[in-house]
């Protein structure tokens, strides 16, 4: 798919936020209320401790490096989402190596796609889905 340019500063500005202030979300409002889930709820918080501060030089390196490769992605038409699981996928992964920051800084569980000339987020674990 090709991405507009839209599309493609919404996309920079997002993940630039997120990694400022990731969330570690992996259980569901239900699945958080049972006590068998609190290796998974512990597990949460260690991760909340492990985010590295950014700074603005990084930020702006993290956007820039993301931009570029959303336009190169976007030149071959076969870049429909970017997605974090327990660790980023590989644009997310570049764009942070190139600015020096953490793969730890990026939010669990977590998927923007792109169709139609819009830029959709779930955030976390079941998140709802929100154009941006």
């Amino acid at each position: 798919m090709k991405l507009t340019n839209d599309q493609i500063e919404k996309a920079v500005i997002w993940w630039a936020d997120q990694i400022a202030k990731p969330t570690f979300k992996a259980l569901n409002d239900e699945e958080r209320k049972s006590p068998e889930n609190k290796a998974m709820q512990f597990a949460e918080l260690l991760a909340t401790m492990n985010v590295e501060p950014v700074t603005k030089e990084q930020r702006l390196k993290f956007m820039e490096a993301l931009r570029v490769q959303l336009k190169i992605e976007s030149m071959f038409g076969t870049l429909h989402s970017l997605s974090v699981d327990y660790g980023p996928c590989t644009v997310l992964s570049n764009a942070a190596k190139i600015a020096e920051i953490s793969e730890d800084n990026f939010p669990w569980k977590t998927t923007m796609i792109f169709y139609d000339n819009k830029v959709i987020v779930s955030l976390g674990y079941q998140g709802t889905q929100v154009e941006i």
